[in-house]
């Protein structure tokens, strides 16, 4: 296509996502949407998780929904169409970060990927705040550049490693049922990147070890300097081993 055909092409399937997103939005409900949406508004009431109020679920959803709570007010119709517009944002960021990993061409089938996941969404409630569509909308930018890196032999640079730490951060503080399918790519991306790596000095085998475990680190320091990690221990972990996920 020539330049300008392919802008006019690029702005119609922009239009046709946030278009499916929005049409998904005004339908169906759920009582842990509405519990991420109550923990939102704590939030901006000064209450944090674990420690203003008891939960067992991963702290990303209620802060993404304070977030988009100070925009809708206490609208939930508002928040549901604010929420769709972060989801199409979020897609199109998801796809240029894969674009940038793997390159232009290698990336075309994750536009694929994105209309059938849209317009499926509506049927596995990927248009609700709910913790499990959350960490895979997280998750899938992440496994499309782990599946495309070891499908063409791609090695990692920094910035790939980086980009798939936060959003595998994300989805685990978002649901922690991922756990151990993060592990798995967290070993995946460590084999495939020293598989390439040629030049084997100090810093480049610490950087990826460092870049992987800065997310946690942050977490960590906000458990402590919030007063929040006995009480995230006991909600998130042991209430739902012993209680919540009773076949653990």
């Amino acid at each position: 296509y020539s330049r300008k055909k392919e802008f006019y092409i690029w702005i119609g399937l922009t239009v046709l996502l946030f278009a499916s997103f929005y049409a998904n939005s005004l339908h169906e409900e759920f009582t842990d949407e509405f519990d991420n949406i109550l923990g939102g508004t704590y939030i901006l009431q000064g209450k944090l998780p674990y420690t203003g109020f008891f939960s067992h679920h991963g702290p990303v959803p209620y802060f993404l929904a304070s977030i988009i709570a100070i925009f809708s007010g206490k609208s939930f119709v508002m928040f549901r169409l604010f929420y769709g517009g972060f989801l199409g944002i979020f897609t199109l960021t998801g796809y240029y970060m894969v674009r940038k990993s793997v390159g232009d061409l290698s990336s075309r089938f994750y536009i694929g990927f994105i209309a059938v996941t849209t317009i499926a969404a509506t049927y596995f409630w990927g248009h609700m705040l709910v913790a499990d569509s959350l960490a895979a909308v997280f998750l899938g930018p992440a496994l499309a550049i782990v599946f495309l890196k070891s499908l063409y032999s791609v090695p990692y640079r920094i910035r790939d490693i980086a980009i798939v730490s936060v959003l595998l951060v994300l989805t685990i503080l978002t649901s922690l049922t991922y756990i151990y399918l993060i592990a798995g790519i967290y070993a995946f991306v460590l084999i495939h990147y020293f598989h390439f790596l040629r030049k084997r000095t100090v810093q480049n085998i610490l950087m990826p070890f460092v870049i992987l475990g800065i997310p946690y680190a942050l977490f960590l320091m906000y458990l402590i300097l919030t007063g929040s990690m006995s009480s995230y221990i006991q909600q998130s972990i042991i209430f739902n081993q012993k209680y919540y996920i009773y076949n653990y």
